[in-house]
């Protein structure tokens, strides 16, 4: 699951080293998981790897997950997620606009799909 919030984007996945009951969310930038953790669980450590595609990664309860998700929706007062998410920094705001227009493309390629 790909996820866009204020904190910053992450995907979450259950791999093979979670539980039935938990997620790895994962990121690229380890200041989004520093804003996620410092809201929803302030003891979790970041792991740290190096060589991963996602190179920080946290475990979370799916429930805690879940209800970080929840929160975020019921809190939801912007028109506009890019500009709301992109810390004022040029590199994240082209990164996300890289991926907006990806899919904007793929929409107008592939209409009725």
């Amino acid at each position: 699951m790909w996820s866009f919030t204020r904190d910053g984007f992450f995907s979450a996945v259950q791999d093979n080293s979670c539980s039935a009951s938990e997620v790895k969310v994962r990121t690229r930038v380890k200041r989004d998981l520093i804003r996620l953790i410092a809201k929803i669980k302030p003891d979790c450590d970041i792991i740290d790897l190096p060589h991963s595609s996602y190179r920080y990664q946290i475990k979370l309860t799916k429930q805690e997950w879940a209800n970080y998700l929840s929160t975020e929706a019921m809190n939801l007062d912007y028109s506009n997620v890019r500009d709301t998410i992109t810390d004022g920094l040029y590199e994240r705001s082209a990164a996300y606009y890289a991926c907006w227009n990806a899919l904007y493309q793929f929409q107008e390629e592939t209409p009725g799909v």
